[in-house]
């Protein structure tokens, strides 16, 4: 009776992977098999534990007493506050002042335009 019941299900499973529904049969199994993968790799990664980094503690051992380095200096000959003049000399307008031209007025005027039209834009 057993090889009766064997050999009909082998027969029915063949014939469901070589009749006309072979490419469901195929599709299901595939199915299947992607599943149990995904569970084997899901359990296996909450199994795996974490790694730990392993802390070392060091005691401090000084032969002699710790020193405090100085603060900062500043550099010699540099000025950190001065008295400004309320006008600059002919000399110093033509060493240190650069005036703009006719383009690049235009080019900070439309780029202040975008900012303000953005902000504007944005605003209720």
């Amino acid at each position: 009776m057993r090889n009766v019941i064997d050999s009909s299900f082998f027969n029915n499973l063949k014939e469901f992977f070589t009749g006309s529904r072979k490419y469901i049969a195929y599709l299901s199994s595939a199915l299947v098999l992607l599943v149990c993968v995904a569970l084997v790799i899901f359990i296996v990664q909450k199994t795996r534990k974490p790694k730990t980094i392993e802390q070392f503690e060091r005691e401090l051992v000084t032969e002699g007493e710790l020193l405090v380095p100085d603060g900062p200096q500043g550099l010699r000959g540099y000025i950190t506050s001065r008295k400004t003049k309320e006008v600059w000399s002919e000399e110093e307008i033509e060493r240190w002042l650069t005036l703009p031209s006719e383009k690049e007025l235009t080019d900070l005027k439309n780029a202040n335009d975008k900012i303000v039209s953005d902000i504007l834009g944005a605003a209720p």
